[in-house]
């Protein structure tokens, strides 16, 4: 007789079946659960790693801003470090000359300062061994020695020279040249040889020599260089070869002045000489003297003994003669 399934094993197969199904339909599930846990952590440890990046770049950006101040500094413990030991000592050296020579430099320029305002705020004593060759200068003949037929000239700052074989009146005022200082000061008479015919102007006033008598007056002759002139007769009377003071009052006339007038235009420097007469202004009243500005151009020195012991303040105006002028002592004045 055939068997029949009974209903129990139908039902345990039937359940084995659906126990398949269901683990089979679960197992997916289970995954995909597992792998939104895994992409959660995941996303968490990128952005902790996110942020640990951020950081570091924030710190290197922070070194990186400092660096350039630490380099402002060349001598830093760092970098001298670096350096081998004669390295170091020849750096050191270097700096320390370095140092050394800017500061020499400042102090030479400041006391090129002091010099100078010193200097100009100074008076000069001048002495025989400071007078150059060819300095002229303004004198008074004392007398003249009978046996050698030299005249004795008193010249500014007490000096005295002799002017050779030239027998000139006592007391007569004339331009002088300094020709020699050793073993003593001896002096020539004045050709005028700086001065150029442009430079002859009227109110200029120069020496010059008798050249010729003429009836109505006298030629006059100043330098080989310079053309000659013509002086009127009038009170005076003059031999030829006799030395005279004249002033120009036009163009080739020439005539003695009681007094000589000031010079009223800019001149030049070597057309300075003595004898001349200029208006100027007290710069600095000082123990030794004046200092004084004229021709808008120049300024001069007048020793005490030149003052004619009168007192005077900055801003006086005051009328000088030139006793003497070289590049080397400045221009000499005295007060008239």
């Amino acid at each position: 007789m055939p068997s029949i399934p009974t209903p129990s094993t139908s039902h345990s197969q039937k359940k084995s079946k659906d126990t398949t199904t269901t683990t089979t339909t679960t197992k997916p599930a289970r995954s995909t659960q597992h792998q939104k846990v895994i992409e959660n952590k995941g996303k968490e440890a990128s952005e902790t790693q996110l942020q640990a990046s951020l950081s570091h770049i924030q710190t290197l950006r922070k070194t990186q801003k400092r660096k350039p101040q630490n380099d402002a500094f060349p001598r830093s413990t760092k970098k001298v470090a670096q350096l081998e030991p004669i390295e170091y000592r020849n750096a050191v050296r270097e700096g320390r000359m370095e140092a050394q020579n800017a500061t020499g430099q400042k102090q030479k320029k400041e006391s090129g300062n002091a010099s100078e305002d010193k200097e100009e705020k100074r008076i000069k004593w001048i002495t025989m061994k400071q007078l150059p060759i060819g300095m002229t200068m303004l004198g008074v003949t004392l007398h003249c020695e009978a046996t050698t037929g030299d005249t004795l000239v008193a010249l500014p700052y007490g000096l005295r020279a002799s002017l050779r074989n030239c027998a000139v009146k006592k007391g007569k005022l004339i331009r002088v040249i300094v020709v020699e200082t050793k073993p003593k000061l001896e002096i020539s008479i004045l050709v005028n040889q700086e001065l150029k015919d442009s430079d002859i102007r009227k109110g200029i006033t120069l020496s010059a020599t008798v050249n010729e008598i003429q009836d109505h007056g006298y030629t006059l002759a100043f330098a080989p260089a310079l053309k000659k002139g013509f002086m009127r007769k009038e009170a005076h009377t003059y031999q030829q070869g006799d030395i005279v003071e004249v002033t120009c009052v036009d163009d080739g006339i020439w005539k003695v002045m009681d007094s000589i007038p000031p010079i009223t235009y800019d001149i030049r420097a070597d057309a300075i000489i003595a004898g001349m007469v200029f208006n100027g202004k007290v710069t600095h009243v000082l123990p030794s003297g004046l200092r004084v500005n004229f021709s808008t151009l120049f300024s001069a020195q007048i020793a005490k003994i030149h003052t004619q012991d009168k007192s005077y303040k900055v801003n006086d105006k005051v009328r000088n003669k030139n006793t003497g002028y070289t590049k080397t002592t400045g221009i000499l004045l005295t007060i008239l």
